[in-house]
């Protein structure tokens, strides 16, 4: 009995598992118990499990969390090829491997390590051959995934409910516009307190002729520099545009 509690204690302490198991745990809240994006983030048990995964580690996970959800109508359908019995009834491992598919197909993340940490997720759930499946499919997603991503529709990423709606109200060019633009994380305005070059400069982002700062793929806002002085706020720059036009309004 100690020998397998050791086992455990050396899996649950390999480099990058306790990440990738959150960010499992998260899309199954999300994608399966209907919860929130940020209310997996930040309450209940997945937000206390969140909070305690060190810096790198958080902003893992929340990387892996949104580009599964943004690019999930594709990276489902390259998964789909290589389920030759369909999904498995333990909608765990759906998580596991879309957690799984997003880091091998869009991140920067070494094949190899996402498929064994993924095959050690795996392996935690009572039904062993999953392990099994997990290892094949990610292998082949490794190998053979990128081809078949490359010919998938942008569509595939926007829900069917809301293609309805964009097709109704922009027309087919107006609809593949926004599913394009869908697909890709959204920039971050900020309003500097002052010197929005400084700041722009500092977070590598781009000065707006407004004076917001427009900055893309920096991961989350708590951890920028700055954010905690209070050296700038997050504000859309079409909403700072009104601010600016009122002049001081204090008091």
């Amino acid at each position: 009995m100690a020998k397998k509690r050791q086992t455990r204690t050396q899996k649950a302490e390999t480099p990058g598992l306790t990440a990738r198991r959150f960010a499992a745990d998260a899309l199954l809240a999300i994608l399966h118990k209907r919860r929130a994006l940020e209310d997996v983030f930040e309450h209940g048990e997945t937000g206390i499990h969140f909070r305690a995964l060190d810096e790198r580690d958080r902003a893992l996970a929340r990387m892996i969390v949104a580009t599964a959800l943004r690019r999930a109508g594709s990276l489902q359908a390259v998964l789909e090829r290589f389920l030759q019995q369909g999904w498995p009834e333990d909608v765990r491992v759906h998580a596991i491997l879309l957690a799984a598919a997003a880091q091998i197909l869009l991140l920067e993340v070494a094949d190899h390590a996402t498929v064994d940490l993924s095959v050690d997720l795996a392996n935690e759930i009572r039904n062993k051959r999953y392990a099994g499946l997990t290892n094949a499919v990610l292998r082949r997603t490794a190998a053979e995934g990128a081809a078949i991503l490359a010919t998938l529709d942008p569509e595939i990423d926007t829900p069917e409910w809301m293609r309805g709606r964009w097709r109704d109200a922009y027309g087919d060019e107006g609809l593949r516009a926004r599913c394009l633009a869908h697909r890709v994380e959204p920039a971050l305005d900020i309003t500097a307190k002052e010197n929005p070059q400084a700041l722009a400069d500092m977070l590598q982002g781009l000065l707006l002729p407004t004076g917001s700062v427009r900055v893309t793929g920096k991961g989350a806002v708590t951890q920028l520099p700055g954010y905690d002085d209070g050296d700038w706020w997050v504000q859309d720059a079409a909403a700072a545009i009104p601010a600016k036009l009122l002049g001081d309004i204090r008091g």
